[in-house]
């Protein structure tokens, strides 16, 4: 769920088709709203697990976070396309459809609790299939999750099918006297190994056609040097290839910003998280009316060194396939006069800010006086290089100590007064730089120690959560303990005595 919110979505509709088909098929209705009230109990658990984080996706722009931003344009996935699992470097050929046949053909010649089983994935299957094809072509009032994700119910009822073809063809149809069942069913057995081709080719080597490095790979890799500062890089193109925690900027149109290059789910906790739209919009604004072609200055309190364009990500977009790319996107960017395409892979275009500011430095004089004065029009007219990094790596629990000199200390986050900076063991508070972020006077100098004082909600927090997950092994292990006490008790009764004998010659009689 952490990491793929949107599967709490399919669970949930999986097990509410799960207790409408019990209905249908005759079978328990109870058991399965029994099921249903467990399916909802565990997502309540893991989202109280996975607090607070969870929280982002209460945001306003949360069911975008969980389901992706809408794209410019649709997947438009045919119905083969969906049966065949057509989605991706592993779609799989076109026998694979042979395995809806045992799906199908299950409920026809099962009995019992076998045909409630195979009536119920049946259902679930079709019910899933449609959500999918209607949803990559934009044919739903809501959007839902990608297509690989509708389908994981599929390929889980498609091993049911698989398996009640086989017990009722042991059990319901051999021996039976003899008609339409028997060679439906023995045709479901055969088309068995033969659906089954395309999965065990595509899964021969462990990887499923998945390419061997990632986009965010890539990235970490050409921009992961920090020995000039610590900085920021912003993310921004096709939703679908935007895949850190992304914010909707317009329609077919992403972007995240996201820390030394690591594209990982820390982000959605960073101090740029809930300030994104309030700092980056503007700018993005700038950059899509024209109104400047210094947008590298802007950027450059915030510590925002490169802009990354993804292109391929050899998954949803190919060399053989490239999405396309949102009209203008690049020509804006590189209308800008500090912004410089860098030589990179094709499957990414980068831009470095000429003009960028460590997120953590001491200011060169230009730049320590504009801070004072803000002003995005004084900004941009402004040289702003020249800054040097320092306690480079700081973090909410990272606290380096450094020399620094006098001058005018830079942190690029939003402004909070919990962030303190201690030089000779003097505490110096925070104040305004450049509008959004915050300064610190070092006066003459000396050792230094930035620091931040997190709330005691945080901390509270923690405790919840090891209280949390303590309560789930306890809940796991407990059984086993139960079990293993129970059988130590059978064991000891069975040893137990039941005649004793004294005497010379005592015996005891055992049971």
């Amino acid at each position: 769920m952490a990491f793929s919110p949107s599967v709490v979505f399919v669970v949930l509709l999986s097990a509410l088709l799960w207790l409408l088909t019990a209905a249908i098929s005759g079978g328990s209705t109870r058991a399965a709203g029994l099921g249903f009230a467990g399916a909802i109990s565990a997502t309540a658990a893991a989202v109280v697990l996975n607090m607070p984080w969870i929280t982002r996706y209460l945001s306003h722009d949360g069911w975008s976070a969980i389901v992706g931003a809408p794209t410019h344009s649709p997947e438009n996935l045919g119905l083969w396309d969906v049966l065949r699992f057509g989605i991706g470097p592993a779609a799989l050929g076109g026998l694979i459809v042979l395995l809806y046949v045992p799906l199908l053909v299950a409920p026809l010649v099962s009995k019992n609790s076998r045909f409630i089983w195979a009536s119920r994935a049946a259902i679930l299957s079709i019910v899933s299939i449609a959500l999918a094809v209607l949803n990559s072509g934009n044919h739903l009032p809501l959007r839902l999750p990608e297509t690989g994700i509708l389908l994981a119910p599929v390929a889980s009822c498609m091993a049911i099918g698989a398996a009640i073809i086989v017990m009722a063809f042991g059990i319901d149809v051999r021996g039976g006297r003899f008609g339409w069942r028997q060679p439906l069913a023995l045709l479901s057995l055969v088309t068995l190994p033969l659906g089954l081709l395309p999965v065990a080719a595509a899964s021969s080597n462990g990887h499923w056609e998945q390419p061997s490095i990632t986009l965010a790979q890539q990235m970490k890799e050409l921009l992961g040097d920090t020995s000039q500062g610590d900085y920021r890089v912003l993310v921004i193109g096709d939703p679908r290839l935007v895949t850190s925690d992304q914010h909707l900027y317009d329609d077919g149109l992403a972007y995240a910003v996201v820390q030394n290059g690591d594209m990982t789910m820390l982000n959605q906790v960073s101090s740029m998280a809930d300030d994104a739209d309030n700092l980056i919009r503007p700018l993005l604004d700038a950059v899509a009316m024209g109104s400047t072609n210094r947008v590298g200055r802007l950027m450059a309190p915030l510590g925002i060194r490169y802009i990354v364009i993804p292109l391929l990500d050899r998954v949803r977009s190919t060399s053989n396939s490239p999405l396309p790319l949102p009209f203008g996107l690049r020509e804006a960017f590189a209308e800008q006069l500090d912004l410089h395409n860098v030589y990179g892979p094709s499957s990414m275009m980068i831009f470095e800010n000429s003009q960028w500011i460590p997120l953590t430095g001491m200011l060169s004089a230009a730049a320590a006086q504009q801070s004072s004065e803000g002003g995005s029009e004084a900004l941009v007219a402004t040289e702003l290089t020249g800054s040097l990094t320092a306690l480079n790596g700081t973090t909410s629990w990272s606290s380096p100590t450094q020399e620094l000199p006098a001058g005018r200390f830079h942190l690029g986050v939003p402004f909070d007064s919990r962030w303190t900076l201690s030089i000779d063991g003097q505490s110096i508070k925070p104040q305004a730089s450049f509008g959004t972020v915050m300064h610190y006077e070092t006066g003459v100098g000396g050792t230094a120690q930035l620091n931040y004082s997190n709330p005691v909600s945080r901390y509270l927090w923690i405790i919840m959560q090891l209280l949390l997950w303590a309560s789930v092994v306890v809940g796991i292990l407990q059984p086993n303990l139960r079990r293993r006490q129970v059988r130590l008790k059978f064991a000891a009764a069975e040893m137990q005595s039941v005649v004793s004998l004294s005497g010379n010659n005592s015996e005891t009689v055992e049971s």
